[in-house]
């Protein structure tokens, strides 16, 4: 709405709250039994998160958002859980609530506000401006709703009555933090010495702008003060937790001004916990793979050379850790290597979880079928999904028959992983379980997927 618009270092740097909350274990049970819905994958992503470990959830977020879910709807499952977004309602009860708050209490600004939102989203302008007008009766400093009525007579095509209630405001509280703004947003490259002073000025006056601090960091920048401007860039991040701008130019200050590559993934990811499509010349989501990328390389080349089992990386709480030691233990392959790979079978990064079953389906036993035989009847649905391409791939004719019935299974996740391995690797005989599987199946993400599998590979 037009209104609303006016108004180690890495991994454990999680800003979200440590609240009660459903168990981890339960987090992945629902992961697999509504796997289709958005909110069981950012509700096991805010848990990582929550815990520590950004990387992990920004892994799983990823795989939800390329291989899941349309942009509209992975992005207001994401704001709601990771922005606290509440869907907007303009609908008459709605109205009819706010108005009887405002009657109350003809100064509630939150009943203003919502009133005039509920209006500008109806294009009723005439009521917009009459609840803007009021609610800047009630916060006459507060900016944001100057601005919100310019925009609704900008929407009325009365440029001039928008730039009369901006001046307005500017003439009315000329040392505001918006007022300074206006002055050096013009003189930031054309005359950096004038800006200086005045945001000297504004950083006196208003201490804890992150913009007013940023800003002179930029500067501090251009003049080639790199440690100072190393101290200010920081600074305003942690005063701007929440703009996206800053967290992103801090993150891009420090890996191309100051070369540390460590600290730029940090601002990165403070910057893709913001707005997973932040982009800056590059994607927030492609630097925090490629830095990633390198950084765990050098974690396991350095505990390679310090002599430390691969155990230990495969328990590493950054993904791309594991993903690396597992390639590792699949080139000296042994009863041990095998039940490691087994365990991985059960981390939430979804393409670990594939990667072992490649692992495995390339090395298999007697003892394999054992282990293929007790995950497709345990508990863990996504072992039971994973161990359905095992069978299918490794048992052949027996396969199929084993995972016919994980076709009926309640889990959404176990029934998508019985149809891939099915089409995949069963034959005409697994397609024909999968054509019949689409006069069955309830679940409209499934019946588009074996659609899609008819189309591309009949």
């Amino acid at each position: 709405m037009i209104f609303a618009a006016c108004l180690s270092l890495i991994m454990f740097a999680g800003n979200g709250p440590k609240t009660e909350g459903p168990t981890l274990g339960e987090l992945q049970r629902a992961y697999a039994m509504n796997h289709f819905d958005p909110e069981p994958h950012m509700a096991l992503a805010k848990f990582h998160h929550d815990h520590g470990n950004r990387l992990l959830a920004y892994y799983i977020l990823e795989t939800a958002r390329r291989t899941r879910f349309e942009a509209k709807i992975f992005d207001a499952a994401f704001d709601a859980t990771f922005r606290g977004a509440k869907p907007f309602d303009n609908s008459k009860e709605a109205e009819k609530a706010l108005m009887a708050k405002y009657q109350q209490d003809p100064k509630d600004a939150e009943a203003l506000f919502g009133l005039a939102d509920i209006y500008i989203s109806r294009e009723d302008w005439p009521s917009a401006k009459s609840y803007l007008n009021k609610l800047i009766a009630v916060k006459p400093e507060a900016y944001e709703n100057y601005e919100a009525l310019a925009e609704v007579y900008r929407q009325e095509k009365d440029k001039k009555k928008a730039e009369e209630v901006l001046e307005a405001f500017f003439t009315k509280y000329p040392e505001s933090a918006e007022a300074y703004a206006r002055k050096i947003a013009p003189l930031m490259k054309k005359e950096p010495e004038k800006a200086k002073i005045l945001l000297e000025k504004a950083i006196k006056k208003h201490p804890k702008h992150a913009m007013f601090v940023f800003n002179m960091a930029v500067l501090l920048q251009d003049a080639g003060k790199l440690n100072e401007a190393e101290d200010m860039f920081v600074s305003a991040a942690d005063l701007g937790k929440d703009d996206a701008h800053i967290q992103g130019w801090v993150g891009r200050f420090f890996l191309r001004a100051h070369k540390n590559e460590e600290k730029s993934l940090h601002y990165y990811l403070n910057v893709y916990f913001i707005d997973p499509h932040f982009y800056d010349t590059e994607h927030a989501e492609s630097r925090i793979r490629t830095l990633n990328s390198t950084a765990a390389a050098a974690i396991v080349e350095k505990a390679e050379k310090e002599g430390k089992l691969l155990d230990d990386l495969l328990r590493h709480d950054n993904p791309a850790v594991v993903r690396l030691a597992l390639g590792k233990v699949a080139k000296s392959w042994s009863a041990k290597a095998r039940q490691h790979v087994l365990d991985v079978l059960g981390h939430d990064d979804a393409t670990i979880r594939m990667q072992a079953v490649g692992i495995l389906t390339k090395n298999p036993g007697d003892t394999l079928d054992k282990d293929i035989q007790a995950l497709l009847e345990g508990g863990d649905l996504r072992k039971r999904g994973l161990a359905c391409y095992l069978a299918v791939s490794l048992w052949k004719e027996k396969g199929i028959d084993a995972v016919r019935p994980m076709l009926q299974d309640k889990s959404q996740l176990v029934r998508h992983d019985a149809i891939s391995a099915l089409w995949r690797d069963g034959g005409e005989k697994g397609k024909r379980l999968v054509r019949d599987q689409s006069q069955h199946e309830r679940h409209p993400w499934l019946v588009r997927m074996i659609k899609a599998l008819e189309k591309e590979s009949p």
